[in-house]
């Protein structure tokens, strides 16, 4: 499929990153083919985190959500205190720092998504993934924290 081709290249959007979200929900995170098993609090763990992460991305513009490195370059873009983020927050009624977690969250994503789709193990990469989302989200704090000042 085209989603498909995209994951490999890394090139998934945010509409992807919808359909991906919907078809867990139609699946009650028992996905076929999918790696690993959820527990039912994952589960609806999970759930919760895309009504939000739905959230955010319906209050995107269709050139945000086709291009998801607009987004990614705009938290990047403190000197300017991130106007794409605040323009979403306001509009989702979702804090920014949800809105930059999100983004975060996001970015890691779709680099799992490209290694397991080249053949990597699932497993591992999330190993991986997990281990640098910590760094990610210690980068926004340190980013929210120097927007303070």
């Amino acid at each position: 499929t085209d989603l498909d081709k995209r994951a490999r290249t890394g090139d998934v959007t945010f509409d992807d990153f919808l359909k991906i979200g919907r078809t867990f929900k139609q699946f009650n995170g028992k996905v076929p083919g999918m790696p690993g098993t959820l527990t039912d609090q994952q589960v609806s763990d999970t759930l919760e985190k895309f009504a939000l992460h739905e959230t955010i991305v319906g209050a995107m513009s269709d050139e945000e959500r086709a291009n998801p490195q607009l987004m990614l370059d705009d938290i990047e873009d403190t000197d300017n205190a991130c106007p794409r983020v605040q323009r979403i927050s306001k509009a989702s009624g979702c804090a920014e720092r949800d809105v930059a977690l999100f983004m975060a969250e996001f970015e890691a994503m779709r680099q799992s998504t490209e290694r397991i789709a080249k053949g990597e193990d699932p497993d591992a990469v999330n190993a991986d993934i997990g281990s640098s989302n910590r760094a990610q989200r210690r980068m926004l704090k340190k980013q929210k924290q120097s927007k303070k000042r």
